[in-house]
């Protein structure tokens, strides 16, 4: 799905960061080619006012996927078991399209403000402890 808003137009790049097999927050990038920018929403779809590494815009109207669903279903389905992946997608007339499984975003090293929010994040994962395995 092409979309326009605050003179911006492309394609939206998805990324839904699951934890065993939860969709957590939903990453949409956009304006990659002039000023990349990335917008963070909790799952139902409502704005967090927090950044990852690039400037995130309130401003930029991006309505909820008709598509989100599916996305959703599709992430959970592809993260079970899995402590933290993050689940790249792309919508495009109407359908959606898998890019890939990530299990470093931003190789690990991305600023996350607030700090809070990057805690927040941190206990989502829970790492099996190996003297507890049986």
């Amino acid at each position: 799905m092409w979309s326009v808003c605050n003179d911006y137009e492309g394609i939206e790049d998805y990324k839904i960061f699951n934890c065993h097999g939860k969709p957590k927050l939903i990453d949409v990038h956009y304006d990659r080619a002039v000023a990349h920018k990335r917008n963070l929403y909790t799952v139902d779809w409502k704005y967090i006012d927090a950044e990852i590494e690039y400037p995130a815009s309130r401003e930029h109207c991006f309505k909820k996927p008709q598509v989100l669903d599916e996305m959703l279903y599709l992430a959970e389905e592809l993260s079970r078991g899995i402590p933290y992946v993050r689940t790249d997608f792309y919508i495009w007339e109407g359908r959606v399209y898998f890019g890939e499984l990530t299990f470093y975003s931003d190789s690990g090293l991305a600023r996350i403000e607030p700090e809070e929010f990057a805690i927040e994040m941190g206990n989502w994962i829970e790492l099996p402890l190996p003297w507890k395995q049986k």
